[in-house]
Formats: structure tokens, C-alpha cells, sequence
């Protein structure tokens, strides 16, 4: 045992040694200790540890699931930096996890990560980034452009596959993946530098990419930073409901033992789109309307096998959860005998 751990102290030195002999302005080198590639977690908390080296310090350690940050954490200032964070991971899934270091002047290095399954989910081969961004990230259009020469201005090289969004953050909708191994001209950046205005593969405009997906080369002091456009605003406007009523509203039957329906309907309207539009029969229960084309939607109520009047009222909902109310209707039901 004491001479394996003399064996990693040594091995650490010589990293270190090798740190401080290298372009400090690469940032710091940094490297997960846990979990490992291909870790099996269960759906539980996870705690994830990442060391790294750097000649003038490690001052930070980040954390990211794929390009989201998770955690930074202060690594000290040495030159042998350590750092953890806990992780509640929100389901099961195969998860890709990222580390990043920043030393003392602010220098940022190349991102390690590494692919981990949670959950007993069994693996497949090979376990890809790809993979991973297709189980926690909304879907998009892949991009199949080949590779192009390499830029001769900033530039990242991409080190996963990475969503490329309309704005800097999350929070944007993902426009493109852009695959692992393509290397992109950095047109413009944030005041944090760490999300990169690039042009999209296909020559179609500009997308967002987040400066953990790859690895930067050349001086991004001369890049212009390019302002965010505007967040895209939560859908809060219920859906309309106009021209609602019922046919007959009065039912008449020739037997007091027969039983009778009406026709309810009603007109719903939303720019975001609705998904469900139901009449509720008050004290009875409720139906599911059905759309009957410019934006119509209708339902046979009963059949009422009870006299008296029935109260019924029309809810809707968008695709945005937002719901609307109108009524009360009311339906009358007699017997003639």
C-alpha cells in the first residue's frame, strides 16, 4: 500500500511539474475522479469530485450536466486544485458530466467529462455523447454538415456533441446539435466569455454554443461581444371560448322511461394551440368535446335519464397549461307522459 500511494504522489508531482512547465494561458488541466466512465449509479445522490493543475493556481473548479452549471466551487488557489459537489440527479437516464477549472488570472481550461448511466438502465455500446444528449435534451435538428478547414481567427473545437441555441443559456431553444470533432469560428461572445455566438454548419445564421462543449484556440479579446436576444416569454394568455351553447335546451320526452341527449358546442381559440377542451355536466360527471374543424369543438351530452335541469359548463386548455371557463349552460329535461 505505501508504495502505490509513493507511486501517485509521484505521478501527481510530475503532472504539476509538467503544468508549470507549460503556456500557463491554456487555462488549468483538469481531470474527474468520480464517478468514472461508465459508472452505474442508482437514482440517488451522487457525489462528483474533479482535481486539476495549473503553474498559477487553480482558483475554481465548475460543474456542468452537458452545458448546464451546476456548481463552481473554489479550489484554493494552488497549484494543485480539488473540489465536490453533490448531485441529485432528477431521473433515470444516461448523463453526461462535466468539470472545468479556471486558474488565478482567469484563464479557463479544456473541460473533462465523463458519461455515466443512473437509474439501472442498461448500458449500450458504445455510450456516446450523442446518446446522452438525446436523453436530457430537448430534440433537435442534427446537423451533417463535414468538417470544414480550420478558422483562422478564435475558434472551439467541439470535445461532445453540443445543442447550439438562439440565445446564451438553457433557457433558448436549441437550434442545431453540432457534432464532437467539428471546429466552428467564434464570431462573437458574451461579457462572461463563456457562451460563443458561432456561425450554424449549414450556413443558415448564427446559433449559441456553450464555451464548456469544447476546447477555445486563439485570443478572444479581440472578439465583440454580441448582445442576448430577448428571453422568450412564458405563454400566460388563457385560451378563448366564445359562441357556447346548446341544442336543444330543452328536452321534452314522450316517456318518461326514455332516455334523452343534447348537443353542446363551442368555439376555441389560442395562438399557442389547444389541448383539451371538455363540458362539464354539473353533480354528473364530464365529457371530452372533439373539434369538428374551424375551431369548433362539440359533444353529445347523456343520455339524461332524470328530470330537471342540469347546469354545464365548458373548460379549456392550451398546450401551455393555461385554462379558460365559460358557462354556465343549463338543459332542462321533462317527461310528457
Amino acid at each position: 500500500m505505501g508504495r502505490r500511494i509513493l507511486l501517485l504522489t509521484s505521478m501527481i508531482l510530475a503532472l504539476v511539474t509538467l503544468s508549470a512547465c507549460s503556456n500557463s494561458t491554456l487555462g488549468p488541466t483538469t481531470w474527474i475522479d468520480q464517478p468514472l466512465v461508465g459508472t452505474h449509479a442508482p437514482l440517488a445522490t451522487l457525489t462528483i469530485m474533479a482535481h486539476a493543475s495549473d503553474a498559477d493556481g487553480v482558483a475554481t473548479i465548475e460543474f456542468f450536466l452537458s452545458e448546464e452549471l451546476l456548481a463552481a466551487v473554489g479550489a484554493g488557489g494552488g497549484r494543485l486544485g480539488q473540489a465536490s459537489v453533490e448531485w441529485a440527479p432528477p431521473g433515470p437516464g444516461v448523463y453526461n458530466i462535466v468539470a472545468r477549472a479556471i486558474d488565478t488570472p482567469g484563464n479557463y481550461g479544456p473541460p473533462a467529462s465523463v458519461l455515466i448511466t443512473v437509474g439501472g438502465l442498461p448500458a449500450t455500446a458504445p455510450l456516446t455523447p450523442a446518446l446522452a444528449q438525446v436523453l436530457t435534451s430537448p430534440p433537435a435538428p442534427v446537423s451533417t454538415s463535414s468538417p470544414t478547414p480550420a478558422p483562422s481567427g478564435p475558434s472551439l473545437t467541439l470535445v461532445q456533441n453540443a445543442n447550439c441555441r438562439a440565445g446564451p443559456g438553457t433557457a433558448y431553444e436549441a437550434l442545431e446539435v453540432i457534432l464532437n470533432g467539428l471546429t466552428v469560428p467564434i464570431e462573437g461572445r458574451n461579457h462572461d466569455s463563456n457562451w460563443f455566438w458561432v456561425a450554424e454548419p449549414d450556413g443558415s445564421g448564427h446559433c449559441w454554443i456553450s464555451a464548456v462543449a469544447g476546447q477555445v484556440h486563439g485570443d478572444l479579446s479581440q472578439v465583440q461581444i454580441v448582445s442576448a436576444p430577448p428571453l422568450p416569454q412564458p405563454d400566460s394568455v388563457p385560451p378563448d371560448i366564445t359562441a357556447f351553447g346548446t341544442a336543444p335546451i330543452s328536452i321534452q320526452r314522450g316517456g318518461c322511461g326514455e332516455p334523452s341527449t343534447t348537443l353542446t358546442s363551442a368555439t376555441v381559440i389560442d395562438a399557442g394551440g389547444i389541448s383539451r377542451v371538455v363540458a362539464r355536466i354539473l353533480g354528473s360527471g364530464e365529457v371530452e368535446m372533439t373539434p369538428i374543424g374551424g375551431q369548433v369543438y362539440q359533444a353529445v351530452l347523456g343520455p339524461f335519464t332524470e328530470t330537471g335541469e342540469y347546469s354545464i359548463i365548458i373548460l379549456a386548455w392550451d398546450i401551455a397549461g393555461n385554462s379558460a371557463q365559460a358557462g354556465p349552460l343549463s338543459v332542462t329535461v321533462v317527461c310528457i307522459n
